[in-house]
Parts: structure tokens; sequence; C-alpha cells
């Protein structure tokens, strides 16, 4: 409940992930509270923020966490009557256009398997008993994990077909000053993908910046400007290529495994099954 609250930030938001009303949360995080004489929260007209005293906890609390959704991922492993759950990471756009149209065969061969995924652009800590799989775009230096590489992903400028009939695409960086550039916001700019586009576009402007994937590719497909993308969006070329001419920014694709979970069969099953797929379909 500690954590429901500092990651929502208002007591209602925190009703679908916690499952009970805001006073009743409210009256267990004022409980707490009154039981170790401490504020855990400043309550603020915008939110309810961490004091000083919760933030030395934070950690603790967050390591308590994984250590239960381990544990009763553990138990759950072991009962092979009940359903399984496998927590996934997995770069943003990469799960919903590689990973999710091929689940359904594994859901008809694998009913008893569920899963728990996040997807993101920047990547978490690989802390312990975290999640069971990763999927990341570059090599991993640290973390309880077994790693292997099993693939790369090109990321290129795209528009859509309706922006290059209305635009034409500039035939060089330095057009590209003409253009509407659609990019990452402030918060997002030493990630590897965003400093690339900032070193081509030199002094030209985003016309609009998101902080996720999804926004941009949505951006681009309503014709709104040109946007970096990963190649194997463009399956069905819809897309046009922008200065392809240009060196493509390539990651790296490495797949890892929790080595708490190698004696879980299920967890196996699902590694080889989202292996299998990005090496076909990369």
């Amino acid at each position: 409940m500690f954590l429901g609250c500092f990651k929502n930030q208002k007591y209602y938001r925190c009703k679908p992930e916690l499952g009970v009303s805001p006073s009743i949360v409210s009256r267990r995080i004022s409980e707490i509270e009154s039981h170790f004489g401490l504020s855990l929260f400043n309550k603020r007209q915008n939110g309810y923020f961490l004091t000083e005293a919760a933030k030395n906890i934070l950690s603790l609390v967050e390591e308590t966490e994984r250590n239960i959704n381990y544990i009763e991922r553990k138990i759950v492993g072991y009962n092979t009557e009940s359903k399984k759950i496998v927590k996934i990471e997995l770069p943003e756009l990469l799960g919903q256009y590689l990973i999710f149209p091929a689940l359904k065969n594994f859901q008809e061969t694998h009913p008893n398997i569920k899963f728990d995924i996040s997807n993101d652009i920047r990547n978490s800590k690989l802390a312990t008993r975290s999640s069971d799989i990763v999927v990341r775009m570059s090599m991993p230096s640290s973390g309880a994990y077994k790693a292997k590489k099993i693939g790369e992903v090109s990321q290129s400028l795209f528009c859509s077909k309706n922006y290059f009939n209305r635009f034409g695409s500039p035939k060089s960086k330095d057009e590209l000053i003409n253009h509407y550039l659609i990019g990452w916001d402030d918060g997002y700019q030493t990630i590897p993908l965003s400093k690339w586009f900032l070193d081509i576009k030199g002094d030209a402007e985003y016309w609009i910046k998101t902080s996720n994937f999804n926004s941009q590719l949505q951006a681009v497909k309503s014709d709104l400007g040109i946007g970096v993308l990963p190649h194997f969006i463009n399956f069905d070329s819809t897309l046009v290529p922008v200065l392809d001419e240009i060196d493509p920014l390539t990651s790296e694709v490495w797949l890892l495994r929790n080595i708490e979970t190698q004696s879980l069969g299920y967890v196996g099953d699902v590694f080889d099954f989202i292996e299998k797929v990005i090496k076909e379909r990369l």
C-alpha cells in the first residue's frame, strides 16, 4: 500500500492497483504512520510525496515487495494445478509488434501460464527477484541474470506516405530544419536513440516531443512529421524511409533470465518462446 501511494501519488489512483477504496488506503497509511510515530507522506494539493524518513526506507520496502512476489511465484511454480505467472520486461514496441502477435499460439499450448508484462524505453534496474525474463537493447553490466545476445534492431527516420506527398523528403540533414520533427522530451535526452536524433537534426527543432515510443509512432502514422522508429515497425512498408543514406542506429538485443528461476520449467518455456520469436522476426 505504501508503494502503491508512492507510485500513484494520489489515494484515488491506487484503487485499480490495490483493489480498495481511497478512504481505506488513507486510513491504513495513517495507521502505519501512527504505529511507527512518523509521517510517511507530505500531503499536498497536487499529490502525496515521500518524507525524508520514507525515502530512507523506500529501497527496503521495494526489496520486500520483490521478495514477496518472488515467493508467490516460486510457490505457484511447484503447484502443478495452479496458474503460473511469468514476469517479463520488454522494450517498448518490441513487445507489441514482435511478441504479442505470436502469443496466441503459445496461449493455446500453455494455457496455465499467465503474464505480467511491463514496457518501457528506459532500462530498469536489474534487481534480484524483480522479473523472471528481461529483454534489453544493450548488454547488461550487472544483475543476477544469465544473458545471451539474440539479435540486433536497426532504427532510422521515417514519415508517412501522406506526409511525404505533402512535404516531400529532406535531401540532406540540413533540410530537416524545414520539416516537422517528432522526438523525445527533455527527460529522455540521454538515451541512445534520442542522442542519435539530436546529432542528426542539428539546429532543427522538434515540433512534437513525447515520453514514449507509442506516441511517436502514432504521430508519424497520423501524418504529423518525421520520427525515429525501429525498422521492424515498417514490416508492411506503410512508412517512407527518410535520409536512408544515413547509417541507422543499431542496438543489440539481449535476452536475460533470472538465475533464481532456473529450476522453473515453465519460465524456460517462455524464455525459449521469446528467443524463437525475436530471432525469426528481426
